[in-house]
Parts: structure tokens; C-alpha cells; sequence
């Protein structure tokens, strides 16, 4: 009888292969992943998907690609918050330095400026229910795009660097620029959404902030990203939004962060 030889690397079964995507280029040839993305995404599909941060974290300096880490994201978006805010805060790290390395040449609050544009957009395209070629290519070559999209939104400032919406300012009695986010209170004592709505003007952020339905999330938006409030420090004396939001923790703070994102993408989409 005749042994049928082995194959030493099977690799993953047909059910632990991410589905195919669904868009096309212009010309009709299909969207498809390269394949070194397509078996690493096979890999971390084998594994149960509450060990995926944990697997992500633990490979040695050599972090998930993008690419794999939007297809996980959007595996875990309805499946399980935890996996969901864990893996987009680690996404959203890598896309930062991506616009960093794109965007420079310009002062914090313009980067800033550029950074939040970029990113939201991002989040959005992410999380897309419906894919587009735009969603899609983003398992593609992620970090290609995330270029594009920056050096646009560089494009847009080029001949007239402007100072970020998030930080404007305004003149004082002394006659000095004082940063409206310099104003508000350490404890957030009053709502420092409403400060900027009433200190801003006509500026359209006040229409994006507006569109963040829930008070805490817009709260830790404003503290993270205008005033650089850290999610924890081993410094007692440094605010955190985990002390500020106890006893909610650091990863729901971040989904609450991620959902004021994707509230004022979807607000920003209507005012074009």
C-alpha cells in the first residue's frame, strides 16, 4: 500500500482563511491581499480572538502589520469591545507616526491639526459597515494610503499654515495669545466642550464637538488630544483620564475616544 506523502506546512484550513475582499481597480482586476498579510491574518484567525491583543503584544519588537491589524479590527468591531478598543489603540498609534513622518515642518498645534483630520478619517474608513475601494485598500497597503491622505491634508496647508481649530486662541487684556484650551479648568469643573463652543466663535469644530452625544466621551476626547491628559502615570501628581473617569477603565476610555472620532467624522461628512 502506498503512503500518501505529508505536507510538512498544510498552513491554515480554508476555515481559518480571511474572507476575500470584495472591490475591484479600475480596470476589474480584484482586490486582493499580498500574501504574507493574508497568512499572518490566517495565523491570529487559528487563535481564539480574546488572546489577539495578547499575541500583538508579545512578538518581540516585531508588532502586527497594519494592514493585518485593520482586517482584526473589523473581525472584532461587533465581537468583542475588549479585542475591538485594544487592537484600534494600537492601529491608531502606528497611523500617528505615519502622519508624523509625512507632516513635518510644521508647528505642534498645525501637526495636531493635521493629525486629527487624518486620523478621523482613517476610523471612519475602518469601520465602514459597507466596503468601499478606499476601506478596502486599506488591508492592502495601509500605510501608502494613510501617506496619501496626509500629504492631501498637507496640500490644504501649504501656502497658508493655520493654527489647529483645537487650539485656537484668542487676545487677552494683556494683549498677548492665550490658547483657548489654556483656559480650562485643571478638574473640569465646567464642561470645557461648552468653553470652546463659547470662546471659539464660528469656528467649525464647535459643530464637530457638538455632534459627540455622550458628555464623557466628548470630555475625554478634549482632555486627551487638546490637553495631553495621559490614560494613567505612575506620577501621582500628573492628571490621568483613568482617575478622572474611575472606575472606568483605560480601554473602555479609549472606545469612548474612538467613538467621539468616528461621531465627528460622520458630522464632518455633512457639513461638505
Amino acid at each position: 500500500m502506498t503512503i500518501p506523502a505529508i505536507d510538512p506546512d498544510p498552513g491554515p484550513s480554508p476555515g481559518h482563511r480571511p474572507a476575500p475582499l470584495t472591490c475591484a481597480t479600475k480596470d476589474g482586476r480584484p482586490y486582493t491581499r499580498f500574501p504574507d498579510i493574508e497568512a499572518r491574518i490566517s495565523e491570529a484567525l487559528a487563535q481564539p480572538m480574546a488572546r489577539w491583543p495578547e499575541l500583538e503584544a508579545t512578538r518581540c519588537g516585531k508588532r502586527w502589520p497594519p494592514e493585518m491589524l485593520v482586517h482584526l479590527v473589523r473581525c472584532a468591531q461587533h465581537a468583542d469591545q475588549r479585542v475591538f478598543g485594544a487592537l484600534m489603540h494600537t492601529l491608531l498609534m502606528q497611523t500617528e507616526r505615519i502622519i508624523a513622518d509625512w507632516a513635518k515642518g510644521y508647528d505642534a498645534t498645525t501637526l495636531d491639526e493635521i493629525a486629527s483630520a487624518v486620523t478621523i478619517d482613517v476610523v471612519e474608513l475602518i469601520m465602514a459597515e459597507t466596503p468601499t475601494r478606499a476601506s478596502e485598500y486599506l488591508e492592502i497597503a495601509f500605510t501608502m494610503r494613510v501617506k496619501q491622505m496626509t500629504l492631501k491634508a498637507v496640500a490644504q496647508r501649504k501656502d497658508h499654515p493655520k493654527r489647529g481649530a483645537f487650539q485656537s486662541t484668542f487676545v487677552d487684556e494683556t494683549d498677548e495669545n492665550v490658547s483657548l484650551v489654556e483656559t480650562l479648568e485643571d478638574k473640569v469643573a465646567l464642561d470645557p466642550l461648552q468653553t470652546l463652543i463659547e470662546q471659539g466663535r464660528s469656528d467649525p469644530i464647535r459643530t464637530l464637538l457638538k455632534a459627540v452625544t455622550d458628555k464623557r466621551h466628548r470630555v475625554a476626547f478634549i482632555l486627551h488630544e487638546l490637553r495631553g491628559w495621559p490614560y494613567t502615570s505612575p506620577d501621582p501628581s500628573i492628571p490621568t483620564l483613568c482617575a478622572r473617569f474611575r472606575p472606568v477603565g483605560e480601554r473602555q476610555i479609549r472606545n469612548w475616544i474612538i467613538k467621539a472620532k468616528t461621531q465627528m467624522r460622520a458630522a464632518y461628512g455633512e457639513l461638505q
